[in-house]
């Protein structure tokens, strides 16, 4: 009987402990499929950061490779002009190698980036501190319309003083040449005013320097951007005017001439008879 008894002891001890085994397996596996769940999501967000990270750089490189190649482009043409001076070409060029310098600066530290805040802000600054398109490349454009202003003015004066000649040879030839005359006043000053008007936006935007995050001289380059650039169009409108006093003055050469061939044609005819 005892032996029946231990038996069954034995029996039911056994099924306890494979019981309690059984139920310890089952946790330590729950356990790893919770591990591997909270695991995976965590792994995921990781490589989807990292993505973003390597995404973020890519489009930040390429974002300064394109401002320095329009700088440098901007640069090649200004040192080509030929009515700006050497002086304004220096400083022009020392701007440019210094945004490109400090570009390629802050490329490099993106590059070496590792936490997505910081990553965050050095983008932000490439058009925060770096003003390629709010001042340098206006800058630039300015420089180069009030070339062409001063390249325009230089050859209508030339053309100016030809028909300056041609008034007075109409004139000996007993021409009433006052409205030539006026009109050719009214080119010469229109012409010196555009010349001027050229050389006061050179001299607005020469010395402008980015601002680095400071909001005053933001503002300040602002307006001397817009000022200089309403002097080019004046200046425009002034070698638009003086085209127009050349086109009467060429006209009305025209018709005197027509009008001597004429008077000579007529009294060759009448001497003929």
């Amino acid at each position: 009987m005892v032996t029946k008894i231990s038996a069954v002891l034995a029996g039911l001890l056994a099924m306890g402990i494979a019981t309690t085994a059984l139920a310890q397996g089952v946790g330590v596996d729950a356990r790893v499929r919770a591990q591997a769940a909270s695991t995976t999501p965590r792994a995921n967000a990781e490589a989807n950061l990292e993505a973003r990270i390597a995404t973020a750089k890519d489009r930040a490189t390429r974002e300064i490779e394109r401002r320095t190649d329009m700088l440098q482009a901007l640069n090649e043409r200004l040192q080509s002009m030929s009515r700006i001076s050497g002086s304004v070409k220096a400083s022009v060029a020392d701007t440019v190698a210094g945004q490109i310098s400090e570009l390629q600066a802050l490329n490099a530290k993106i590059s070496a980036d590792a936490d997505i805040d910081t990553l965050r802000t050095d983008i932000r600054s490439i058009t925060a501190s770096y003003r390629i398109f709010a001042l340098i490349i206006p800058q630039g454009r300015i420089l180069v319309a009030a070339d062409h202003v001063q390249t325009l003015a230089r050859s209508m004066s030339d053309f100016a003083a030809k028909l300056e000649t041609h008034i007075s040879a109409a004139q000996t030839s007993g021409n009433d040449v006052t409205t030539l005359s006026r009109a050719l006043a009214d080119m010469n000053v229109k012409i010196e005013d555009a010349k001027v008007l050229a050389s006061a936006a050179v001299a607005l935007v020469t010395g402008l320097k980015p601002d680095g995050g400071d909001d005053a001289i933001r503002a300040s380059n602002k307006t001397a951007l817009r000022e200089a650039h309403a002097k080019i169009q004046a200046a425009l409108e002034d070698l638009r005017a003086a085209r127009k006093d050349a086109g009467m003055i060429v006209r009305e050469l025209k018709s005197i001439r027509a009008r001597s061939a004429a008077s000579s044609d007529a009294s060759v005819d009448a001497r003929t008879e």
